[in-house]
């Protein structure tokens, strides 16, 4: 996996806010820098600008809890880069709980039925809520049935 490719992956498809945001969800959630979903504990401010420092801070303990979900999501699957790539992204995008429901896209991952995998992608509500995001993940994965 290219973890230099990834990481600009998620911070282009993310976009940058310095405060608090509500993100496109349904229903939406309190969101922070690069996606950071902003939890009850924490004690962020609404309308306060963070420093770049910090949001990269929080940038990176995200993508380490990403890559460990995509590990443990593929656990026992021999995956090309691109397919790793996009699991990880979908896990920093999602977390491991909801992206373990995708369970007919792991089965056809596993199976290395890309083309499917990535139909299953765009028969999802993450696709009807992020059309176009998930639309790239979905042709990367059907690229590699091909």
């Amino acid at each position: 996996m290219n973890l230099q490719r990834l990481e600009d992956s998620i911070k282009r498809n993310e976009g940058f806010r310095d405060v608090i945001y509500l993100d496109s969800m349904t229903p939406p959630n309190k969101t922070l820098g690069y996606g950071h979903l902003v939890k009850p504990d924490e004690n962020f401010i609404e309308g306060k600008r963070y420093n770049r420092k910090v949001i990269n801070r929080i940038f990176q303990y995200d993508f380490v809890i990403a890559q460990n979900d995509c590990k443990k999501l593929t656990k026992g699957m021999d995956l090309p880069d691109e397919a790793m790539e996009v699991v990880c992204e979908l896990a920093y995008q999602l977390g491991i709980n909801k992206l373990k429901k995708f369970v007919k896209f792991f089965g056809f991952l596993k199976q290395k039925k890309y083309v499917d995998a990535g139909f299953e992608l765009e028969n999802s509500l993450l696709y009807r809520q992020c059309p176009e995001r998930t639309g790239r993940h979905a042709e990367r994965i059907k690229g590699l049935g091909k």
